[in-house]
Formats: C-alpha cells, structure tokens, sequence
C-alpha cells in the first residue's frame, strides 16, 4: 500500500530501510507508556524480523507512517479475517514531538476507510488503555463504541493498567 494523505504523510509499506527509525519509533518509552501492549527493548534484528514478518503475513496489513520523509509509527490491521471481514486495528505514533498535531487522527481515518472500502471489512475492532483518553475520544469520534466483553489488565511499570476494547461496524464509521 502506498497512499499520500497530505502532502507531506504518507502510508506506506515497511521497506529494510525502515530499520532504524523504526528502532527509534517502537523503543520510545513514553509512547510505550500509552500502548495496551509491553513494547520495549527491541533491537535491530526483531524489527528486520518484524519487517519481513508483516510483509509476509496475510492476515496482517502494516503501512509504516511517514511524516516529513521521516517515519514517526506505523498503523496497521491485524488478525485480518477475509471470510468473516473483520481486523483489529493498531497504531503508533512513537516520536512525541508528533503528538498533538491531528496526525493519529488522519491516519486512523483513513486507514479505516481503506479497510472498509478497499479491504471490504463489516467490523473491525481494537485494544486501549482506559487512561489513553485522547486516543479513546479519536476512536469514539470515528463511531467506535465500548465492548461488552469485559476488559483485559497489563502491567506497566509495576502498575495494573485496565485495556478496554471497541468496535466499530461499517455503518457507524463517521468518516471526518
């Protein structure tokens, strides 16, 4: 996939190249500090291997997100089920000095569109730390609405952080 959202962002598939800003962009601690997942201490060989993995996978749908010539994240579909059309979708902005700006918010509609109206989904869902307000109002925005399922914990830093999960089905994505 390769799609220019403004002039200078873009989402693109992860090349070799990506390597090191990808380091950069997933051991970033504070950005790590917001994500439902434990996502540090990576080194340069898990993210060759991650690279080829999702580049390889189909039932994964990565695009790295470059800002500026410079890759600041990556969003992506995961657990991408053809036969049921539902994803669970994943982003990160890894570099703070990129938070603030409107950016998860245009790539995470478009992104979704695309998994709507290219990827042909009827419901994609997503994991969030109830504390990451912002990404919450982002995704509730967009239509995405609270699970049933319950919540899942993860520990970061020694402390139980509650994971809350949504869903967002194709006729109650607000496209902004």
């Amino acid at each position: 996939m390769y799609k220019v959202i403004k002039k200078h962002l873009i989402l693109r598939s992860p090349e070799a190249g990506d390597v090191n800003s990808l380091l950069a962009v997933k051991n970033n601690r504070e950005a790590a500090k917001t994500l439902a997942g434990n996502n540090l201490g990576y080194e340069r060989s898990d993210i060759e291997k991650w690279i080829d993995y999702h580049l390889s996978n189909q039932s994964n749908e990565i695009c790295v997100i470059e800002y500026e010539g410079l890759v600041i994240g990556h969003v992506g579909f995961y657990n991408l089920d053809t036969k049921l059309k539902c994803a669970e979708f994943g982003i990160l902005i890894g570099l703070p000095a990129y938070w603030g700006r409107g950016l998860g918010k245009l790539v995470t509609n478009e992104f979704i569109n695309y998994g709507f109206d290219i990827l042909g989904l009827s419901r994609i869902t997503l994991e969030v730390l109830e504390e990451n307000v912002k990404a919450i109002a982002i995704y509730e925005k967009l239509g995405f609405r609270f699970s049933d399922d319950g919540y899942k914990t993860v520990s970061k830093d020694g402390v139980q952080k509650k994971i809350v999960q949504m869903y967002l089905s194709r006729n109650q994505f607000n496209n902004v």
